[in-house]
């Protein structure tokens, strides 16, 4: 009897996951054309941008996303994982120009 309560007693181990995550939230570069391009071009600036948002996570996890939340502020729920929405990635582009 002490062999079987044993086993039972680890079940709920295989329902836990590591939920550590890295993620790279916010990233943007611009690039500002040289002067010489620029006086080429009868302007007095140019400058191209790119930038993202969630667009990187590495995390063991299975579900979407570590950090979001299936029940929101003042729930008393607890203990579920990956019913929530994955949050949104999103990417600009941007030109950057004075005359």
């Amino acid at each position: 009897l002490d062999e079987a309560t044993s086993a039972l007693d680890n079940e709920s181990e295989i329902l836990i996951q590591d939920t550590s995550w890295l993620k790279l939230r916010n990233v943007s570069l611009t690039y500002n054309l040289g002067s010489d391009l620029v006086s080429r071009l009868k302007l007095s600036s140019a400058a191209f941008s790119v930038s993202g948002n969630n667009f990187l996570l590495w995390t063991p996890f299975r579900g979407f996303d570590p950090e979001g939340q299936q029940f929101g502020s003042g729930s008393n729920v607890y203990g579920f994982s990956g019913l929530n929405i994955p949050l949104t990635q999103s990417y600009t582009l941007g030109l950057n120009i004075g005359f």
